[in-house]
């Protein structure tokens, strides 16, 4: 028994391909004008802010913690020395 098939190639089905195939080019013409007349370019890119090499900003930070801790200690050493808050036991 053969198979019951459509047979797309076969002369009953060639009038059918020269509007099918010039429509789909006539829609991709289409998507490709609309694509065209829509793009916009993009955007500059945000400026970058560079930190340069020689500075780590963690141990600029750091050293700056460090340097309060310092003025303060001597601060309250300068005070206790002063004779300032409560008596020495």
């Amino acid at each position: 028994m053969a198979k019951d098939r459509a047979r797309p190639f076969s002369r009953k089905h060639r009038k059918y391909w020269i509007p099918v195939t010039g429509g789909m080019i006539v829609i991709g013409a289409i998507n490709v004008g609309l694509g065209y007349c829509t793009y916009s370019p993009t955007p500059d890119p945000p400026q970058q802010i560079l930190i340069p090499d020689n500075v780590d900003p963690a141990a600029e930070m750091a050293r700056a913690a460090a340097k309060r801790h310092a003025d303060k200690q001597a601060a309250e050493k300068a005070a206790l020395d002063a004779g300032a808050g409560s008596a020495k036991p």
